[in-house]
């Protein structure tokens, strides 16, 4: 709840919050709202995905669809120039600003964080910040792309799989991707997850009992990435559990991230 309401007892549901974030986001986008710029309307539907001929179907597709203005915005940021070249009034750097800055001015907490040009879930806020956010700060700072992009995408699915569950599989293999190449990095080795789990949770210096707590969920992830058939169709996962395997996945990449620094300073001295 913001401190205002404390005072004034004024309750906002997570509907209304992401509608008015939404509607906020348009006068973003359209400063001279609700008059367009034929470049700016070509640009918004290049984002969208979608013919968009006029302001009103624009709006009708984006009206009360928060997580469609999301995956718009996310796109936008890639599409625009980084310098003002006087086409259209946005930046790349100026809307991810904008995007910071409505998403900080929200009445309620929306459960997104703005990261690297990417929407990513916001869990417990202790959780995210050791689980999620240094190790991602890690990855990014140290060039390791192979974990980095991954497990981006991962957190990024796992948003989009609050508006469709379909998502869910594809943050569970990705999630699965990042931590392999983790392994990979820590025990210098191309081979598979499946044959360095045991050297890798003993290179991190994690409990042996994560060494079952790997295995299990190797056998997790596969079950997402082998097809699926009649008699073995693939899981239905519900989004606690792959939000669960991804906080897991987490906490190896993290260990992954530490015994890589302590390495780097060791090599150094």
């Amino acid at each position: 709840m913001k401190f205002y309401q404390r005072f004034t007892n004024l309750e906002i549901d997570a509907g209304e919050a992401q509608r008015r974030f939404v509607s906020r986001m348009m006068y973003v986008l359209f400063p001279s709202y609700p008059g367009v710029s034929r470049n700016e309307l070509q640009l918004a539907s290049r984002a969208l995905g979608k013919t968009v001929t006029n302001l009103a179907i624009f709006e009708k597709i984006v009206q009360d669809d928060f997580h469609r203005m999301l995956d718009m915005l996310g796109r936008l940021v890639t599409l625009l120039p980084h310098d003002d070249t006087g086409y259209i009034h946005l930046t790349s750097s100026s809307l991810s600003d904008q995007i910071h800055k409505e998403l900080e001015a929200a009445d309620i907490d929306l459960g997104v964080d703005w990261r690297d040009g990417e929407f990513i879930p916001r869990g417990a806020r202790l959780l995210d910040d050791k689980l999620v956010d240094d190790p991602l700060e890690w990855l990014k700072n140290s060039g390791l792309s192979t974990v980095y992009e991954p497990f981006t995408k991962a957190l990024n699915h796992l948003l989009r799989a609050r508006k469709n569950t379909r998502f869910l599989n594809d943050a569970v293999t990705d999630a699965y991707d990042s931590l392999e190449a983790m392994a990979k990095e820590v025990c210098d080795t191309d081979k598979k997850f499946d044959d360095i789990r045991e050297l890798f949770v003993s290179k991190i210096n994690a409990s042996q009992k994560f060494k079952s707590i790997a295995k299990e969920m190797s056998q997790y992830a596969h079950a997402f990435r082998h097809g699926a058939s009649q008699a073995k169709p693939k899981p239905n996962p519900t989004m606690v559990e792959v939000e669960a395997f991804i906080y897991t996945v987490g906490i190896l990449i993290r260990l992954g991230t530490e015994t890589l620094d302590q390495r780097r300073r060791e090599s150094a001295i």
